[in-house]
C-alpha cells in the first residue's frame, strides 16, 4: 500500500490476536509522468498548439499551457507530471483490515449466527486504533471500536482505551498478559519456585509448554500430588497420561517420576486450592 513503517509486533492468547504496527500518517505522494503526442505533432511551426495537444490536455484535466516537453529515448513528446496525494493511513486500514481478517485461515473454521463469515471461533470484540483515533469498519457483523474486555473470569466488562500503551497496561490490570514471551517467563519462573522445595526437576516437555503459553492469558502454576502406587507405571506412561489428559507436567528426581505434578491454570490465584484439588481428583479417577 506504499505506506512507510518500521516494525510490526504480533501477540496472541487463547482469546486474542494482536497486531501493532508503526506506520506513517499517510502514503507517500506519487509523481507520475504522462506523455502525450510527439512534439512535432503537438506544436505547429508557428509555436501554437495543435488540436492533438489541446485534446490531450483536455483529457488530463489541465490547460494546454501547462504541458511540458518531455525528452525520451524515442524523441520529444508533450506531456505533464502529476502528483497523486497519498491517502491517509487510517482510511486505508479501514478498507484493507476487513479483507485481511477475512482471509485468515485455520485448521478448523466455523460459522455462527446467520452470517457466511468463517473464523476459528466467534469474534466477540474488535479494537482498532490509529494513534488515538478509532477506525470504523466491521468484520463478521462485529464493529471495530475502542473497547476491550479483560480476563473472562475476573474482568468480563468492556473498558474504553485510547492507545496501545493504555491497552497493554489496562489489560494487565484486568489479568491479561498479551505478550506470549512474558507469559512464558512467568510460567518458567513459577515452575522454578515450585520445584525448589522438592529438590526435583521437570520432565522436559517443550510442546506442552508451548501449548500452555497460548492457552492462557494470566498464568498461575500449581503443585499437585497423586498416590505413590501410580509410580509402578513407567515414566512415559505417567507423563503421557498427565500431558494428554490434563496438560500437566511430570516431576522427576534422578530420572524417576515423583508423586507430584505441575499444572498451569488461566487464573490470578487459587486461594482455596480448588484448581489443584480438581486436577488431583481427575488424575486419581
Amino acid at each position: 500500500q506504499n505506506i512507510d513503517g518500521e516494525q510490526i509486533e504480533t501477540y496472541g492468547t487463547c482469546r486474542r490476536l494482536v497486531v501493532i504496527g508503526d506506520f506513517a500518517p499517510s502514503q507517500k505522494d506519487r509523481e507520475e509522468e504522462i506523455t502525450g503526442p510527439p512534439k512535432d505533432v503537438a506544436v505547429k511551426k508557428d509555436g501554437s498548439f495543435s488540436p492533438a495537444a489541446k485534446g490531450f490536455a483536455k483529457s488530463q484535466g489541465v490547460r494546454v499551457s501547462e504541458l511540458k516537453v518531455i525528452k525520451t529515448a524515442k524523441g520529444e513528446y508533450l506531456g505533464l507530471k502529476k502528483i497523486e496525494r497519498g491517502k491517509l493511513t487510517r482510511d486505508i486500514l479501514s478498507e484493507v483490515l476487513p479483507q485481511i481478517v477475512s482471509s485468515l485461515s485455520f485448521p478448523k473454521m466455523m460459522r455462527w449466527g446467520e452470517s457466511s463469515f468463517r473464523f476459528s471461533r466467534p469474534i466477540k470484540n474488535i479494537l482498532c486504533l490509529f494513534g488515538e483515533k478509532m477506525l470504523s469498519f466491521s468484520v463478521g457483523g462485529i464493529h471495530a471500536g475502542n473497547l476491550i474486555v479483560g480476563h473472562k473470569i475476573y474482568f468480563p466488562k468492556k473498558i474504553k482505551v485510547k492507545s496501545f500503551i493504555e491497552y497493554r497496561e489496562t489489560l494487565r490490570k484486568m489479568r491479561v498478559v498479551i505478550d506470549q514471551e512474558e507469559r512464558r517467563k512467568m510460567i518458567l519462573n513459577q515452575i522454578v519456585r515450585k520445584l525448589a522445595s522438592l529438590k526435583a526437576t521437570l520432565h522436559p516437555d517443550e510442546d506442552l509448554l508451548e501449548r500452555l503459553v497460548y492457552d492462557i492469558e494470566y498464568p498461575h502454576v500449581f503443585l499437585g500430588s497423586f498416590p505413590e502406587e501410580y509410580l509402578n507405571l513407567p515414566l512415559e506412561v505417567l507423563s503421557t497420561a498427565m500431558r494428554e489428559g490434563q496438560k500437566l507436567f511430570s516431576i522427576v528426581k534422578e530420572k524417576k517420576q515423583r508423586p507430584f505434578f505441575l499444572g498451569v491454570a488461566d487464573a490470578y490465584q487459587d486461594s482455596k486450592s480448588l484448581i489443584r484439588k480438581g486436577n488431583e481428583r481427575v488424575l486419581k479417577a
